[in-house]
């Protein structure tokens, strides 16, 4: 492994028949319809009146970008320690500190250093919550401590979701599953890509469950409330999010330089089919979900 263990409605329910009906097909007229009745505004004039919020976090997001690319074990402390205690207090696996490579323990031959800091998932979680619910929050002052919450959502969820991660790393690397095809390397990235996805996911989908309480709590009679119930669609978009950090930064990056890495096909399949399985499972829950709600609305409509 490279990174982390190296060896060198109204009524209150849902219309199980209605289009749309928990948020499995989704239209641009039913977001529209959400937009303008939450916000009395059309969707065109509600995007332009956040724009003095978005531009500021697509600074900040820039800048952290441009910060962790080039940072070395010592600038990228702040991250790293967290995450070595919290796998040492989890595994007790003892950590020491190198100012060149990071944390490194020599027994199980692992290194946490810049390379597996989890910055790109740190940058990741920050845009797609804060640029996905900043609209959402009322005032001047919400709408700045919900940049500032964002970044706190993210710093923890990037500390637990890594370390969670290179854990997992740590055994896998030491089962005896590799051959010519099956290699370290495939299943870290593999692995790697799944747990960040999962993480992504959940958290994108209790927020926007939070949110959806609030607006049915604040205006129980709002259609709107319903509209962007469900799960799909909130895995859609975080998953979106996931492949345009993952995906299609490099991609440009690469271009703008001239030059792809030959393992970025690899790494672009990897990422496509772990997000089609992730997408997958939560559709058929979902599915499973909806089948087995539909006899209960029809008992207490009867």
């Amino acid at each position: 492994l490279h990174c982390s263990v190296s060896r060198a409605s109204e009524n209150g329910r849902e219309d199980v028949d209605a289009p749309g009906a928990y948020g499995i097909l989704p239209s641009l007229e039913q977001e529209a319809l959400a937009v303008k009745l939450s916000t009395g505004r059309t969707p065109g004039v509600h995007v332009w009146a956040n724009s003095i919020f978005y531009i500021p976090g697509v600074c900040l997001v820039i800048g952290m970008k441009w910060f962790c690319s080039g940072a070395n074990a010592e600038q990228l402390h702040w991250i790293l320690f967290p995450t070595v205690r919290l796998i040492g207090g989890t595994t007790g696996i003892h950590f020491e500190w190198d100012s060149f490579f990071g944390w490194v323990n020599h027994p199980h031959t692992m290194i946490v250093g810049p390379s597996c800091a989890g910055t790109n998932f740190l940058i990741l979680t920050f845009a797609a919550l804060y640029f996905s619910f900043v609209h959402r929050v009322q005032g001047l002052v919400g709408k700045l401590g919900w940049g500032g919450l964002t970044l706190l959502i993210a710093f923890v969820l990037t500390v637990g979701t890594n370390a969670i991660r290179i854990i997992a790393a740590m055994h896998v690397y030491e089962m005896e599953i590799y051959n010519a095809w099956v290699t370290p390397d495939r299943i870290h990235r593999a692995l790697g890509t799944l747990v960040y996805v999962m993480s992504l996911v959940a958290t994108y989908v209790t927020i926007e469950r939070m949110f959806e309480g609030r607006a049915r709590r604040t205006s129980p009679h709002s259609t709107s409330a319903g509209i962007h119930r469900g799960l799909p669609p909130a895995i859609r978009v975080s998953l979106v999010w996931y492949g345009a950090f993952v995906v299609g930064i490099p991609v440009m990056t690469g271009l703008y330089r001239g030059s792809l890495a030959d393992s970025f096909v690899e790494h672009v399949v990897t990422v496509w089919i772990i997000c089609t399985i992730v997408f997958c499972c939560f559709l058929g829950l979902q599915y499973i979900r909806t089948k087995t709600r539909a006899p209960m609305h029809v008992k207490s409509a009867i």
